[in-house]
């Protein structure tokens, strides 16, 4: 058996599949090309092994004498061996290696022919081919370099005094253990000439591992002449002793060989497994699992494919997705198979993990909704390329938001709103750039970080993708049309992420406030503007907190008696001692943040309670109305009427002294809702009063259709009644209106004792202002709404409040 076998298997045998990709940091298996000069090798190797052959046949030698069934239990051990060995045993790096060869062909050199030797020797070797499914190139190779092997063997055991007649000595020996190492040398190096010209040179043999190799054929020898020594005596019971000598090495081998490989294969178990426990990315864990399960195999013929060959171990990776493995010969295939499933199902478990982490990694960056980046994914992008901004790298920063999403909301549905916001993510990232970092923030908010050298350009990509939004869109047979507006901010020097981002806010936020469908770049005023509004929240939360806000009460009085009737309660904001701000600046403020619900509910809350105070320990016959004005933006809330209900009930304030006061703006935003919340109101027992009347878009319509007792004209009609009578004449009509459909008028602003005289005349008697008494605090109100002599009044006109 020519021990050329094993090196021509893993140097210069032909791969038959094509080799797995190179990944970082891993070298695959090597192309097996079968250059040109490798076939020329081969061919001229068959050559000269049918050239050794016919030499042998000419010069068959001598033998020892024995007995035939000697040698014919050798040859049976020959060929039982050699189909066994194909599943044998071998363990790297140990001296536990495959059967040594020596103890099977020593006997043959022996005791049979020069001639049988060299056939027996390619018969073999060519029945391992077959079985290996090597190539033919492959396999002419090594049945050639077998036949020179061997027929060397029988050379070097011939002139080594070998072939002489007699019994077995020493010098048969020393003659058989020439011929093995001339045998053994003869196919290293073969084998090496062989891989170094298929341009395998990594695969030859080297020095280290011949001399690893020929160290168990050393005492291979000397148990196979031992066997030789007993059936050379030429009795059965020398052949039978013989071959049990033979069998109980090869057992003996074999069982230990077994054993140590079932260590070896659990600590590679254990090795792999921790190896592909340690991986961090997905991709990398097919390719470690396909070197684990090749070292396994003790092959370097592996690929990743999606049909494996026939006899191939295929493990399944994936969808349609295998690695295929030819088995190295020497192999353990039960305890290997084993080995090699629980190593599968540790990749698929380390595979499976690996993909939960880089789902929850892409989760924690992705908007789940539209796949865009989220708030983190922008943020890291923005502290990457933030400190990079002057030096070169200019960026933009564009806050987006669609203009009317509420609205498509409220009249398609929420699904067609999330369609809708996928089909605007899907446009976005059609006009951006694929460095561009887009992210959906929340709702219907974008921001978009890119590149732009020039203020100019950064508008210009801003109209490009407001234009990109205002293509109508096609969800569920809807054709729905929505503009965008879009705040720009221009970075051009090293900044924070929270001045870039505030910068951007504030942008679109003046472009919201400018009407639809703009594009606003961030300035240094509306970035303070921004700021200054940002620190009013601020403030006037804090305001709440510390208790700053007071209320001070201007009576409304009944001009004809001078007798006051209900009193206003006004809103002051107020630190120690000090005004802070009118409530015309900040109430707007505070229904754009939503505080002004807040502030409401504190105002009307306060109000009744002390007005309930006042009227017990003052007017408990008589008491006192009290009005609130309530802003639009509160009032509409689902939850208004329940929250005035229950103030009432916690205060025990009767629902006919509480006066609610909303502007025209109350009916335009929705005037059968509006006619709603005043019937509700109504049913409480709380009054509805129209404030500054005249001011807005008035309409005759909702005045007669909303539930309100009293019309307030305002101020800014009284300033000539008393000198021209078209103001006169236009207060006549207002006041005639009022009556005609049920509603009291109602005059703010009475500065004069003329023009309390002349809305006398005119048939208005409800009258305030400072003519009557100015804003107090309540502990002043007994004063305030004591009647004032005519010339009292005459002396203490000026502003109202």
């Amino acid at each position: 058996m020519s021990s050329a076998i094993p090196e021509v298997t893993h140097g210069a045998v032909g791969d038959r599949s094509v080799p797995a990709p190179p990944e970082a940091g891993h070298s695959p298996p090597p192309p097996w090309a079968n250059t040109p000069a490798y076939r020329v090798y081969s061919v001229l190797a068959a050559l000269a092994g049918a050239a050794s052959l016919a030499l042998t046949v000419r010069f068959p030698g001598q033998v020892l004498p024995t007995s035939t069934v000697y040698v014919a239990g050798c040859v049976v051990v020959l060929v039982v061996v050699t189909t066994l060995i194909l599943r044998g045993v071998r363990v790297p790096g140990t001296l536990v290696g495959d059967l040594p060869e020596a103890l099977l062909t020593t006997p043959l050199l022996a005791v049979a022919p020069h001639w049988g030797y060299v056939v027996a020797t390619v018969a073999v070797t060519l029945w391992t081919c077959l079985r290996w499914r090597l190539t033919p190139l492959d396999t002419t190779f090594n049945v050639g370099i077998a036949a020179i092997s061997s027929a060397a063997a029988t050379g070097a055991y011939h002139l080594t005094g070998g072939a002489a007649p007699h019994q077995m000595a020493w010098p048969v020996v020393v003659a058989a253990l020439a011929g093995v190492l001339t045998q053994y040398a003869l196919s290293e190096v073969a084998v090496w000439i062989g891989c170094v010209l298929d341009g395998k040179r990594e695969h030859a043999p080297t020095l280290t591992s011949s001399v690893t190799r020929v160290v168990p054929q050393l005492m291979a020898i000397g148990l196979a002449s031992c066997s030789v020594a007993l059936g050379a005596q030429g009795t059965p019971l020398g052949a039978l002793l013989g071959h049990a000598l033979l069998a109980i090495v090869l057992v003996h081998l074999s069982v230990q060989g077994r054993s140590a490989n079932q260590r070896w294969i659990a600590e590679q178990l254990y090795t792999a497994s921790e190896r592909l426990r340690s991986q961090t990315e997905v991709d990398d864990v097919p390719h470690v699992l396909a070197e684990e399960l090749a070292t396994l195999w003790q092959t370097h013929d592996w690929v990743v494919t999606e049909q494996p060959s026939r006899g191939q171990e295929a493990y399944r990776i994936g969808e349609d997705q295998y690695i295929a493995l030819a088995p190295g010969r020497a192999v353990l295939p039960g305890p290997t198979r084993q080995a090699s499933a629980a190593l599968v199902d540790t990749a698929a478990e380390v595979r499976r993990s690996l993909e939960f982490e880089r789902e929850l990694r892409w989760r924690a960056t992705r908007d789940a909704l539209t796949g865009l980046g989220n708030r983190h994914r922008l943020w890291d992008a923005l502290d990457e390329r933030l400190p990079a901004a002057g030096r070169g790298a200019p960026l933009v920063l564009m806050s987006l938001d669609l203009d009317t999403f509420k609205a498509i909301n409220d009249t398609y549905g929420h699904t067609v709103g999330d369609h809708l916001l996928v089909a605007v993510a899907r446009r976005l990232t059609e006009h951006c750039a694929p460095e561009d970092v887009l992210a959906r923030m929340a709702g219907d908010e974008f921001v978009i970080l890119s590149d732009a050298a020039e203020p100019g350009e950064a508008v210009r990509r801003a109209q490009v993708l407001q234009h990109a939004i205002s293509e109508p869109f096609t969800l569920d047979q809807n054709v729905v049309n929505v503009t965008c507006s879009i705040g720009v901010h221009h970075v051009c020097q090293p900044t924070t992420r929270a001045n870039a981002l505030s910068a951007a806010d504030a942008a679109l936020t003046r472009a919201k406030k400018s009407g639809r469908g703009t594009v606003t770049m961030a300035t240094q005023e509306i970035v303070l503007e921004a700021r200054r509004l940002l620190r009013l929240d601020a403030e006037l939360r804090a305001a709440m907190h510390h208790g700053e806000f007071t209320l001070h009460y201007q009576p409304i009085v009944d001009a004809a008696s001078g007798e006051a009737f209900a009193v206003e309660a006004l809103l002051r904001w107020e630190r120690e001692g000090v005004v802070q701000m009118s409530p015309g600046e900040f109430v707007p403020y505070a229904e754009e943040s939503g505080l002004i619900s807040t502030i409401g509910l504190w105002v009307m809350r306060r109000a009744c309670l002390q007005v309930n105070a006042w009227n017990r320990a003052n007017r408990p016959d008589r008491p006192l109305r009290v009005t609130v004005n309530i802003s639009t933006v509160h009032i509409a809330q689902p939850t208004f009427v329940d929250d005035v209900r229950q103030i009432l009930e916690d205060i025990g304030f009767p629902p006919e002294l509480l006066i609610l006061e909303v502007t025209e703006t109350f009916a335009t935003l929705d005037l059968a809702a509006s006619v709603c919340i005043g019937t509700a109101l109504s049913e409480v027992g709380v009054s509805l009063w129209l404030d500054d009347f005249g001011t807005g878009y008035s309409s005759l319509e909702y005045l007669r259709q909303l539930p309100v007792e009293v019309v307030k004209l305002d101020r800014s009609f009284l300033t000539d009644i008393s000198t021209d009578p078209g103001a006169r004449r236009f207060i006549a009509s207002i006041v005639q209106l009022c009556r005609s459909i049920g509603r009291e008028p109602l005059a703010e602003g009475v500065e004069q004792e003329q023009q309390r005289q002349v809305l006398l005349d005119l048939g208005c008697s409800a009258m305030q202002g400072y003519l009557f008494a100015r804003p107090v605090p309540v502990e002043h109100l007994v004063d305030a709404v004591r009647p004032l002599p005519p010339q009292a009044r005459d002396a203490d006109g000026g502003r109202t409040a």
